[in-house]
């Protein structure tokens, strides 16, 4: 965008939605989260990655809740 000085803006819903899940891992402590519809189908998450469920959350200026998933490591099994 710009005529001066040009730079690469990103914008839109999905942009707004992201930004609030990243706001979400400072306060709840993990290092990523996820939403619903970027989750892999239930039990093919690579091995020493745990999903817990958030459950649904309130993202600012967003009509309607998004389900979220924190996502840590764990101890690897062999």
């Amino acid at each position: 965008m710009g005529d001066v000085k040009r730079e690469i803006v990103l914008l839109g819903d999905t942009m707004n939605t992201t930004a609030r899940i990243e706001s979400t891992c400072r306060s709840t402590g993990y290092d990523y989260i996820a939403s619903t519809s970027a989750m892999p189908e239930p039990g093919t998450l690579p091995p020493g990655v745990l999903a817990e469920k958030l459950g649904p959350v309130e993202l600012r200026g967003k009509l309607q809740v998004v389900e979220l998933f924190g996502l840590k490591r764990t101890a690897a099994t062999s």
